[in-house]
């Protein structure tokens, strides 16, 4: 399968609170890698919330997630957020 590439532009910036919970962690104390599909969706939720959109109706047209693909490039630690 061929590699995306995305390039989103350097002004785009959005911030969405996410807490990490105790499950997400494995015992090397780093997030699990399959947490971040959670934390993106329950980010993508907040962004919709944000405008006003639901997964049916973003500006009259509805979303359906049918790949993800995640580049991991570093490992994020649990304490590195207390």
């Amino acid at each position: 399968m061929a590699r995306l590439k995305i390039i989103i532009p350097e002004n785009y910036k959005q911030a969405f609170a996410i807490p990490i919970r105790i499950n997400d962690i494995n015992n090397g104390n780093y997030i699990r890698n399959h947490a971040f599909v959670s934390i993106l969706h329950d980010a993508s939720v907040q962004w919709s919330h944000r405008y006003n959109f639901t997964e049916f109706n973003i500006d009259r047209v509805g979303i359906t997630m049918s790949d993800l693909e995640i580049k991991f490039t570093k490992e994020y630690f649990l304490w590195q957020y207390y």
